[in-house]
Formats: C-alpha cells, structure tokens, sequence
C-alpha cells in the first residue's frame, strides 16, 4: 500500500490532487532517460553508451515523424518543453512499441569470454507501462497506460479487474468488437457522443448474444438492459426516446453492458467444460 506522506493526510499540500501538465512532463524525461541509460532502447534505437551503435530503428526522427505526423518531438531532450498533453501522450504511445528489457549473459569461449545480449520485448513494456503510469499518477487529470500501449481515461476505483480480464471466447469478431468499444469509451479526450457510440457498440453485442442470455440470465434482467438502450435513444430511434443523459450515466451503463457481456460469456465456458 502506497505511503501517504503527512501534508497529503491533513489536506495541507497544494498538490496531493495532482501536477499540472509541465512537472509531468518533465517527470517523464527523467523516466524516460532513466530506461534509456538501462538500455531499455538498445534494440530499437541502438546501445545507448555506443555514439556509432545502430539500432532496429535507423532513423528515429523520421520513423516520429511518419508514425504521429508530427515535427519537433525527437529528440525529446531538445523537444519536450514544447510538448502540449496530446504530444506527451503520441511519445509514450510511440516508445511502448519499441521499449525491450536487455538480458545480458557473459558467456565463456576458450580463453576469452563473450557477451551475448537477449531482449525482451514483453517484459520491458510491463516494466515501461508501469514507469510510465507512476508518471501519469502524478497528473492532475486522470490518465493510465493500458497493457496494449494507449492512453486512456483511467477507470473507476473498483473496476480495474474488468478492463484487465480476457474475453472468454474464441469468437475473434466479438471481441474486437468489445475491444474496439473499450478503446473509444476510454480515449484521451473522447467526446461524449464517441462515448455513447461506444456502449451502442456493447448493446450491439449484447443483442448478438441475446439468444444465450434467456437461459443464462433472468428474463427481467435481460430485459432492463435493453429498455435502457431503446428508452435513451441508444439504439434505435423514435420519439418516445430520451438523450438527456450524462457522463455519469453514460459510465454507469457501459460498465453494467460490459460486465453482463463478461458473465455471459464466462457462463456459456463453464457450461461447455460441464458438457
């Protein structure tokens, strides 16, 4: 459990709510020169205490330029105080694809040893995910890197499994389906109608699984779920509809269509190994 220091638990310092966007940002230039010198880029962008070393990437510059069609970002020591939230947000995005954690071995080879160097690309994005979200903790507003390298809105307290938890399916339409409507529903500055598209999405789902639903769910419940998406004009349009909902609602309805979509889900597998 993290530490809560004294001037956070009497309510007496002025950033316990979080940092303005410049401290992150500086923070994140510490961190991300930290993993360089560690050589968590050396396979990408070449050995970091190497001037003549050439990585996967040869030219890093033109691959930031091309990838987030954006000047002026690399290098980001000559860059980042410049940068707004949108193009702190591109270069962590960027960098999750390239991070790897060096391992390496010295091996012996008759009278002389040799160096050989492994990486690891998953383990240095979960160690680049979790440097980076101690960075992001420190903003004022509420943003996460997500195991699949985005930044998102970060969730509510409670619901953390849920966005974390594998779709139980083999059914590959689906979930890109779910995951696509998760992606929307959490973007940096999504707005409240790329929300509500999003749990359109996850009625939409919902609806396909409807069939499996009347012997796996209680025909009121299934029905409530449905009349929320009609009656607010979620789905289908008519004029008895609402659309006088709000952010609140709108997380409230997207979090119950997606756990309903996880129990379906879960039950029609433990279903099938009992059969």
């Amino acid at each position: 459990m993290e530490r809560v220091y004294f001037s956070s638990r009497t309510g007496l310092n002025p950033n316990a709510a979080g940092f303005p966007l410049p401290e992150v940002i500086e923070a994140f230039v510490r961190v991300f020169n930290r993993l360089q010198e560690d050589g968590y880029f050396d396979q990408a962008f070449g050995d970091y205490h190497d001037m003549n070393s050439v990585g996967e990437v040869r030219d890093i510059g033109f691959e930031v330029f091309k990838s987030l069609r954006k000047k002026q970002l690399w290098p980001i020591s000559e860059n980042w105080t410049r940068y707004k939230e949108d193009d702190l947000f591109d270069m962590i995005e960027f960098l999750f694809q390239y991070v790897s954690k060096e391992d390496r071995r010295t091996l012996p080879r008759a009278r002389w040893e040799v160096a050989e160097v492994t990486f690891d690309r998953a383990a240095g994005q979960r160690h680049y995910r979790k440097c980076i979200n101690e960075v992001l903790d420190l903003y004022v507003e509420r943003f996460e890197l997500d195991q699949n390298g985005y930044v998102v809105k970060k969730t509510e307290a409670g619901f953390e499994p849920i966005f974390s938890a594998s779709l139980p399916t083999e059914d590959a339409v689906l979930k890109e389906r779910v995951n696509a409507a998760v992606l929307q529903f959490r973007r940096h500055r999504a707005t409240r109608h790329e929300r509500r598209q999003a749990v359109i999405e996850l009625a939409g789902v919902l609806e396909s699984l409807r069939p499996a639903m009347k012997d796996l769910v209680a025909s009121k419940d299934e029905r409530d779920l449905f009349n929320i998406a009609n009656n607010f004009g979620l789905r289908h349009q008519n004029a008895l509809q609402r659309e006088d909902y709000d952010p609140l609602w709108l997380n409230w309805i997207f979090y119950n269509y997606l756990a309903t979509i996880h129990l379906v889900l879960r039950k029609q597998e433990n279903l099938q190994r009992q059969g």
